[in-house]
């Protein structure tokens, strides 16, 4: 076993998370940018705010989502994403748009009513957090745009409080699931040893360009028996120059192997079966093994570093966090399935259909908030 450390529900469900959290960081990133107040270009009417929250665009559980809040998260994606009308070239990407308004509205809504159930509240910190970040996202946006679409206040508070207490919420379990997978993942490798190693390969199949031969029944293709035999001998050769000091690139290169060859990682018995898992984690740092026989070929094994702690840190890190990732997108599920969606029905009329959203991006164009190409 060879150890690499690299690099439409659930999609719009993993959608969905990173346009929240993008969301929930934009008004941070706004601060300093110019609001509208010039008056210069006009800005489109749509809504007075009686308007608004009397107008019911979409039922979420027993939430009635009004424009004024509809509106809002729209402005919010298209403040996050730079959204400009140039690039609403056609219905398809308005919609797509729309649609990525109106569902990260559903799941905010969804995770802030568990939220709530589960007792989550705000502390001064995160009220301070989000005071700043409304301060901000009303110093970007003019108050004639927001007043457009009948926004109060009352309306941005509630809003940002309620998408800071599902921001919150994933948060800290997010935090407290990752603190206990990567401790149990520390316990159950801490007498695990990570090496680094090079793999030279003496191929006894045939190439085919650059991969190895095959035939009409996909079997290898191999070298002839005197080939084979040279083979070997080239490779006992190559690793008496490495035992003797030479430098195991060079050796590479001059056999003419380095395509063949790698460098790679691996951890205690995790090599293969036993004899190769033996062979490995008795190999000390400078030492070099071989030729052993494999599939496609002799290989010769130089140790690089026979006790590698960063590759070891990395890779608890790493499988700490993909593991955290699918445990936490399978709890998100669960989480979004407390509030069935009706993705038809759950819409009030026509009201979001009709919902100008490229009129929406020109305002926040004319006042400044997006700038244009």
């Amino acid at each position: 076993m060879v150890l690499y450390v690299s690099g439409r529900n659930k999609e719009m469900i993993k959608r969905g998370l990173k346009r929240l959290l993008a969301v929930a960081a934009v008004a941070s990133m706004t601060i300093g940018l110019v609001g509208c107040g010039s008056g210069d270009k006009k800005i489109t009417k749509y809504y007075s705010a009686d308007e608004a929250q009397k107008t019911k665009a979409l039922v979420i559980g027993d939430y009635d989502i009004t424009m004024d809040e509809m509106a809002l998260y729209a402005m919010q994606e298209a403040l996050t994403y730079g959204v400009t009308s140039s690039a609403l070239k056609d219905d398809s990407s308005v919609e797509t748009n729309k649609g990525y308004a109106l569902s990260l509205l559903r799941q905010n809504k969804i995770i802030y009513n568990v939220a709530k159930n589960n007792n989550v509240e705000l502390d001064d910190g995160d009220n301070d957090y989000i005071n700043k970040n409304i301060e901000s996202f009303k110093g970007k946006i003019s108050q004639e745009v927001l007043d457009a679409y009948g926004i109060t206040d009352e309306t941005i508070q509630r809003v940002f409080e309620e998408q800071a207490m599902a921001s919150k919420f994933q948060n800290d379990i997010k935090n407290e699931m990752g603190s206990k997978i990567q401790a149990d993942l520390e316990k159950q490798y801490k007498d695990t040893v990570f090496t680094d190693y090079y793999y030279m390969l003496f191929p006894t199949v045939e190439i085919d360009g650059d991969s190895p031969k095959k035939d009409s029944d996909g079997n290898y293709v191999y070298v002839s028996d005197d080939k084979k035999a040279e083979v070997k001998s080239n490779a006992e050769a190559a690793m008496k120059e490495i035992q003797a000091g030479a430098s195991y690139e060079t050796v590479a290169d001059k056999y003419g192997v380095t395509d063949y060859s790698r460098d790679d990682t691996g951890y205690t018995d995790g090599y293969g079966d036993d004899e190769i898992n033996k062979i490995m984690n008795n190999l000390k740092t400078g030492e070099c093994t071989g030729p052993i026989e494999d599939t496609l070929g002799y290989a010769v094994i130089v140790m690089v570093n026979d006790n590698d702690e960063e590759l070891k840190t990395n890779f608890i890190s790493y499988s700490a966090q993909s593991t955290e990732s699918d445990q936490f997108d399978k709890l998100q599920s669960q989480w979004l399935a407390t509030i069935p969606v009706d993705e038809v029905n759950d819409l009030q009329g026509t009201v979001w259909a009709d919902f100008d959203f490229k009129g929406l991006v020109k305002n926040l164009e004319n006042c400044g908030a997006i700038t244009t190409d």
